[in-house]
């Protein structure tokens, strides 16, 4: 390292040490070019945004508009998709359920009518016959 006294005319001859680290070449050559290539870059990028004339802002709004329906289109037909997939499942399911509780329904009531007619027509019969077989005997039935 490397002294260096710093004289300050305002107070006279003042003695400062200071230290600075060594430079080498190749790292200042290696800024500068650094510096050079990012400031090309920039310059390349502002020349062709100058040279195609930029995006307007009615270019910015068509952009947007477009995009907007593009988005809006795509998302319709998302939600139509599995709005229809959601109310197929759903719409299997109900009927599936109320297609049961009719089935029940009606076949519980068939059942009870039949029951009713077939126990009528036994207890008839069964009624008829011992009546029959008590004509036979001269006696009256149990129970009555």
């Amino acid at each position: 390292m490397q002294r260096i006294s710093v004289a300050l005319a305002v107070f006279g001859s003042i003695r400062i040490p200071a230290t600075l680290p060594r430079l080498s070449v190749a790292g200042l050559l290696l800024a500068f070019g650094l510096t050079a290539a990012v400031a090309t870059a920039v310059g390349v990028a502002a020349w062709s945004l100058g040279a195609t004339g930029g995006y307007t802002s009615d270019r910015v709004a068509t952009l947007q508009q477009a995009a907007y329906q593009r988005g809006l289109l795509a998302g319709l037909e998302q939600g139509r998709h599995s709005g229809k997939a959601a109310g197929q499942r759903k719409g299997f399911s109900s009927g599936e359920h109320k297609g049961y509780q009719h089935g029940y329904k009606k076949g519980f009531a068939r059942g009870q009518k039949v029951g009713y007619q077939r126990g009528h027509t036994a207890g008839y019969s069964e009624g008829y016959t011992r009546a029959q077989a008590d004509g036979k005997t001269g006696q009256k039935a149990a129970g009555n």
